[in-house]
């Protein structure tokens, strides 16, 4: 739920900046420049830079009114651009900010939701093997392939020894036992901890165990 928000707000935020594109390509070729120059307004800092270049320079469509004699008409649209521009402009400063915002609360959702999957690809394993020892008379598997290729398989996927949504898993079978390790591939990034799960289906750290 956390990373189907995230993402909400980052294809917001990303159609923000679309039409933020296209009001500024609009803007840069009713001045007479060419409309891809509006896309320079969009850089961080630079894109500010040129804002304030462009308020002190002479405009093409100036010279153009200004050759023609017309200047003097066209001051009120100068003052209508020059508003939108300062507009514009505090977009721009917010760019950043809004960016800010959204990437960290995305690899928020990103982690917290490769720890939930990490837990429940854990519990699935676990689940399987007390399954397996539940028909084998109290005797656990040898290895995860006992449980993919039983008729039918008490696991659908072997897991133990692949990489998955940032957590990589080993796996320690024998008849008396299990142990799944979730590691994550890189702390902090692609998951938050460490989680191991033991026979009986003991899990830790972070453990919601306790409340089975």
């Amino acid at each position: 739920m956390a990373i189907l928000g995230a993402l909400f707000f980052v294809a917001i935020f990303l159609a923000f900046i679309a039409f933020l594109a296209f009001i500024w390509c609009r803007i840069a070729g009713k001045m007479g420049y060419h409309w891809s120059m509006g896309l320079l307004f969009l850089v961080p800092f630079v894109g500010l830079i040129a804002i304030i270049v462009l308020a002190f320079n002479e405009w093409p469509i100036e010279k153009q009114l200004r050759e023609a004699g017309l200047r003097k008409e066209s001051k009120q649209m100068n003052t209508v651009i020059i508003i939108v521009i300062a507009v514009g402009a505090v977009f721009l400063l917010m760019v950043p900010l809004l960016a800010a915002i959204a990437i960290p609360n995305l690899l928020r959702a990103k982690l917290s939701a490769n720890d939930a999957l990490a837990k429940a690809t854990l519990r699935a394993i676990s689940t399987a093997a007390e399954s397996y020892a539940v028909a084998n008379s109290g005797v656990y598997p040898d290895g995860v392939y006992e449980l993919t290729t039983a008729s039918p398989p008490y696991l659908n996927n072997h897991y133990c020894n692949e990489q998955i949504a940032g957590y990589s898993y080993t796996c320690t079978f024998e008849k008396t036992g299990y142990k799944i390790i979730a590691t994550p591939l890189t702390l902090g990034t692609s998951g938050s901890a460490e989680y191991t799960i033991t026979t009986g289906g003991v899990m830790s750290p972070g453990s919601d165990s306790q409340n089975r």
